[in-house]
C-alpha cells in the first residue's frame, strides 16, 4: 500500500507588530510612571464595568477608584491627542 503524506504548503506566518498597539503599550507604560494604579484602574473597569471592582482590586474607596479611572482615561485621551497631532 501506498500512503499519501501530508505536506505544508503555505510559508509560516510572518511576524507582524501592529503600530496601534505598540502606541497602547506605550500610552499605558507612561500613565503608569504618573500613578501605578492608573492602568490597573482602566483595565478593571473595562473588563467589568464597575467600579466597585475596580475598588476592590486596587483596596481603595470607590470615590478613590472613580477618580483614579477618570484621571487615567483623561491621560489617555490627551496623549492619544498628542500623537495625532504629531501626524496631521
Amino acid at each position: 500500500k501506498q500512503y499519501v503524506t501530508a505536506k505544508e504548503t503555505r510559508s509560516p506566518p510572518k511576524a507582524y507588530i501592529d503600530t496601534d498597539l505598540l502606541l497602547i503599550d506605550s500610552i499605558v507604560s507612561k500613565i503608569g510612571r504618573v500613578n501605578m494604579h492608573y492602568p490597573t484602574a482602566l483595565k478593571y473597569f473595562y473588563l467589568t464595568g464597575s467600579m466597585k471592582r475596580v475598588a476592590k482590586e486596587i483596596s481603595v474607596s470607590v470615590t478613590k477608584a472613580r477618580e483614579l479611572k477618570n484621571a487615567a482615561f483623561d491621560m489617555v485621551v490627551l496623549l492619544l491627542e498628542e500623537k495625532v497631532e504629531k501626524y496631521v
